[in-house]
């Protein structure tokens, strides 16, 4: 009796963990930090201009960590984004994207020099 419980057991844990419990085959993959990321030194304005990709259309969010500044903006439909922060030189930029209610892990740049 003993055996044939815990044979329940870890067949109910082996169903729910391979998504058989749940009706769903394959396991979700978390999100991918974004790619291909750009920064150029800032402008006149002090804004530096920051280029990426992400999945297409996801939330992406770029914050400037040492000035405690962000901008939210929503990726293309090709999953490139464009955006624009004020930043120094030496500023760490963190970057991350968020699709649905799961969020990637952040990437950080550090702003170039001139």
């Amino acid at each position: 009796m003993i055996r044939q419980s815990a044979a329940i057991v870890l067949l109910t844990a082996l169903g729910a963990f391979s998504g058989l419990g749940t009706g769903c085959a394959t396991p979700t993959l978390p999100l991918p930090p974004p790619a291909f990321l750009t920064a150029t030194v800032p402008n006149a304005d002090g804004l530096v201009t920051i280029t990426g990709e992400v999945l297409p259309e996801a939330w992406v969010y770029v914050i400037n960590l040492d000035l405690e500044e962000g901008i939210i903006k929503r990726s293309e439909v090709d999953g490139t984004f464009t955006v624009q922060i004020p930043a120094d030189p030496g500023h760490y930029i963190s970057i991350f994207q968020e699709s649905g209610a799961e969020r990637g892990p952040p990437f950080e740049i550090r702003v170039p020099a001139p």
